[in-house]
């Protein structure tokens, strides 16, 4: 994605390392209107920024322009943050240039506004109603590229398709245009995010006011507070939550339902969704809240003295991505206990289990995992179905292609979430020819029930103790097998099949070769 061209106003001009041109605060907007208009992002760099970015998205707004293409950055952030105003400008640009925000689904919304534009009435089906960008889930390539496309709805058909849908994706499959997990993990690497201290996640309409609350001394917050941007509030999921207490920072969503429910009809109905999802999870977890707050009772809570410790390799777990610090942050909470497993709300992991007197070890879903979660490992002794939790991305898709109804899903979280483990294992059935493993025991068993019900000859049977290419090899001729080592268990299924003797028996036996 493209980076955000940065418009820096003349108030931080010095602030800003390499900035050339600095404008006014009108001109600003102007250039930011501008940008948006072309479809190109923009983020403002200002003291006041946020208040830039209110006036520049409302005119956007009433235009039908794109507003999430726009960010901004207060040097009040890098004050509450503890860094340098420069370092917050490049780590707000590497969070917007992830965002799928060009991505933005337009919808009919009513226009509360007396002053309508031109645009607005041509964009509008009818006068006083405008096009307007909202935060709604979107499938993304990424979908395809990892095969989940066709595996798994489950974040939709939990919301119906609202905004929280994407905080229920436990890979972020589901984006949305204001927020996302990559570029969370970008900008809190720039930023060297570590606590103690406070992760707020908070609207872009409700910044300018948060940040002027957070500026009066009886608000200052007494630790580091990162703040990151977002559409809705309840986009954020629980694994961000816990990366956030990992790296010592106690997570903490501003929401005002009233303004964003306004400017995004996904937003307001979600929030019931995320209280008994996300925010419950989080409960059973960490043994606290995870607040939902307003603006007011955002920055008492940011004035208290927090309480949290990173990880000691907190720095190194976030380089390889919010799910592994999340996980490791999940074994803190829960013990080293890897049969410690806790039920949860949202589909964020999975505890998977196999009835072995079922599973044939069929791999059917191992072909279908879209990401490798589970593994069949054969060996010449036997065969295993392994299962990775921290790959699972909990769609159920292995529950419903199993055909022999033996696979059972449940929402949980484990206290060691990496650890691979053995679902189920089998005894291998071994080639009669070249000794190459074949499949299951219980496998070969159902096929050869299977054929004798139907009334297969005993040739046909016979086959099926041979591997793929000793079996091609068998039908030219090539090669006569040893019939005499087929096991005694399929033995008592082949001698019951119609035809002729058993081969290795009678006068009519092949040769042993």
């Amino acid at each position: 994605m493209p980076a955000p061209r940065i418009i820096v106003e003349e108030s931080v001009r010095e602030l800003v390392p390499g900035a050339r041109d600095a404008v006014s605060k009108l001109d600003a907007v102007r250039e930011a209107l501008r940008l948006l208009q072309a479809g190109e992002r923009a983020l403002i760099a200002a003291k006041g920024a946020w208040g830039l970015w209110r006036v520049a998205a409302r005119e956007a707004w009433m235009r039908g322009d794109n507003y999430f293409l726009l960010e901004a950055a207060d040097p009040v952030e890098a004050e509450l943050a503890g860094v340098g105003y420069g370092q917050l400008v490049v780590a707000r640009a590497a969070y917007a240039g992830q965002l799928p925000s060009d991505r933005a689904e337009f919808e009919k919304l009513p226009l509360r506004e007396k002053k309508v534009t031109r645009r607005a009435l041509l964009a509008g089906a009818v006068v006083g109603a405008t096009m307007a960008a909202v935060e709604k889930p979107v499938e993304t390539s990424m979908c395809a590229q990892r095969g989940v496309g066709k595996a798994c709805t489950r974040c939709l058909e939990e919301c119906g398709g609202k905004a929280c849908a994407a905080a229920l994706c436990s890979v972020e499959l589901l984006q949305v245009p204001g927020y996302g997990r990559d570029a969370l993990r970008d900008y809190l690497r720039v930023l060297g995010a570590r606590g103690p201290g406070y992760l707020v996640w908070a609207p872009r309409w409700l910044l300018h006011r948060l940040l002027q609350l957070l500026r009066e001394p009886q608000h200052r917050p007494v630790a580091p507070v990162y703040i990151v941007p977002v559409g809705c509030s309840y986009t954020v999921g629980l694994e961000e939550a816990l990366a956030a207490r990992a790296l010592g920072l106690h997570p903490l969503v501003v929401a005002e339902d009233a303004e964003e429910t306004r400017l995004d009809p996904y937003c307001g109905p979600s929030r019931g969704k995320w209280l008994d999802t996300v925010a419950a999870d989080y409960e059973k977890l960490a043994g606290e809240k995870l607040h939902a707050t307003s603006l007011e009772e955002a920055a008492e809570r940011l004035a208290a003295t927090p309480s949290l410790k990173p990880l000691p390799d907190a720095a190194a777990l976030l380089n390889r991505g919010l799910h592994v610090l999340a996980a490791s942050e999940q074994r803190r909470l829960l013990g080293e206990d890897p049969e410690h497993w806790v039920p949860l709300r949202t589909p964020y992991q999975a505890r998977i289990t196999v009835d072995p007197e079922r599973c044939t070890l069929c791999s059917a879903c191992v072909q279908e995992c879209p990401t490798d979660a589970i593994e069949l490992n054969r060996s010449p002794e036997r065969e295993e179905l392994l299962y990775t939790p921290a790959r699972c991305i909990a769609c159920r898709h292995c529950e419903e292609i199993c055909p022999e109804d033996a696979i059972r899903y449940e929402d949980a979280a484990a206290a060691r979430p990496a650890a691979r483990r053995t679902l189920v294992a089998e005894e291998a059935v071994r080639c009669i020819a070249c000794g190459a493993p074949i499949a299951s025991r219980q496998l070969v068993e159902k096929v050869l029930k299977q054929m004798l019900s139907h009334g297969f000859p005993r040739e046909a049977l016979l086959t099926v103790l041979l591997c793929d290419s000793c079996k091609a090899k068998y039908q030219f001729g090539i090669i006569k097998p040893d019939w005499s080592k087929i096991p005694d268990w399929a033995r008592r299924y082949i001698e019951r099949a119609p035809s002729g003797p058993m081969p290795g028996r009678g006068r009519g036996a092949a040769k042993k070769r």
